[in-house]
């Protein structure tokens, strides 16, 4: 076992335990990045797949060894090792599957001012030269409860990262192009897939086509993907009433709204805005409905939530 890995199996293994806010490291008063708390996930140990999580913090993946597919805001992602994403308050990522040697490290943490890193959103990055040493000493920081020093090494990494993608990118077809510029529009996500590929002048069939081709999943499925991510965004804004959330979601009643969230999360609205509004807002569940909560007791009167087992 090297370093990196000896420190990482250190922290909480997600498997075993629903709270990862478990051992959060403020950080220093005056920095844009504070309140750390780092996981780890051993597909050797326990199975990683089968579930979305939605955090209300920022938090950074890496994998540090194997394979791991991924849906962040239903875009389908494949991450390999030294391989990283970086996922956005309230965004859903769900974890498809994993080889059996996958081994996994998230970051997570708050922060004021991301933009410097709006080139990661829904990207999966190649991690730069040196990674493993910049992870151990964030790791061997953050153990030490060197808030400082963790807190400016996950900064340095993070730009270390965002210039090593920026310097791999490479350019969208000008199909794809066009079509996330109208998926940036507020709203597009309730869009059916016959008026995008009308906007764009293109067959339904075509298009379906053409965007599985990219990327490895139906234009449809992604849609709905980025609907419910919305539906959860609006949801954790207590003043919003459901019904609005329900017309800005693109459902016509309320009623079609609630069965639809249930379908998706098996929670109502009012249990995940419960959630999401709650001092430290996280949910795991599987999208059979078995809902798990980190840190926090549904009602406060449902007993305790059960652990993952997919």
């Amino acid at each position: 076992m090297n370093t990196l890995e000896a420190y990482l199996t250190r922290t909480t293994e997600e498997g075993d335990s629903v709270n990862t806010n478990a051992a959060i490291l403020p950080g220093p008063a005056e920095s844009s990045v504070r309140d750390l708390s780092i996981t780890h996930q051993d597909a050797r140990v326990s199975r990683l797949g089968g579930y979305y999580e939605i955090h209300g913090r920022y938090g950074l993946i890496t994998l540090i060894r194997g394979k791991l597919d991924i849906l962040l805001d239903g875009c389908p992602l494949h991450l390999s090792a030294g391989q990283g994403l970086l996922h956005f308050p309230f965004q859903t990522h769900y974890l498809l599957r994993e080889s059996t040697d996958a081994l996994l490290c998230s970051i997570l943490f708050t922060c004021t001012n991301a933009s410097p890193w709006q080139s990661l959103h829904r990207s999966v990055f190649r991690l730069p030269k040196g990674w493993e040493n910049q992870h151990t000493a964030i790791l061997k920081h953050w153990h030490e409860r060197n808030a400082s020093a963790a807190v400016a090494g996950l900064i340095a990494q993070l730009t270390a990262c965002t210039a090593q993608h920026r310097q791999d990118a490479a350019p969208m077809p000008g199909l794809f192009t066009d079509l996330h510029q109208l998926l940036e529009r507020p709203g597009a996500c309730t869009l059916r897939v016959k008026e995008l590929a009308a906007s764009l002048d293109l067959s339904p069939n075509y298009l379906n086509s053409a965007y599985r081709t990219i990327f490895g999943a139906p234009l449809g499925t992604y849609l709905e993907h980025r609907r419910f991510d919305l539906a959860v965004s609006l949801l954790g804004e207590p003043s919003l009433p459901i019904k609005e959330i329900a017309e800005r979601t693109g459902f016509l009643t309320t009623s079609s709204f609630c069965r639809k969230m249930r379908t998706w999360s098996g929670l109502t609205p009012s249990q995940c805005r419960e959630i999401l509004c709650s001092a430290s807002p996280c949910i795991r569940f599987t999208p059979r409905g078995q809902a798990v909560y980190d840190g926090y007791q549904l009602g406060q009167s449902s007993g305790t939530s059960p652990k993952h087992t997919p």
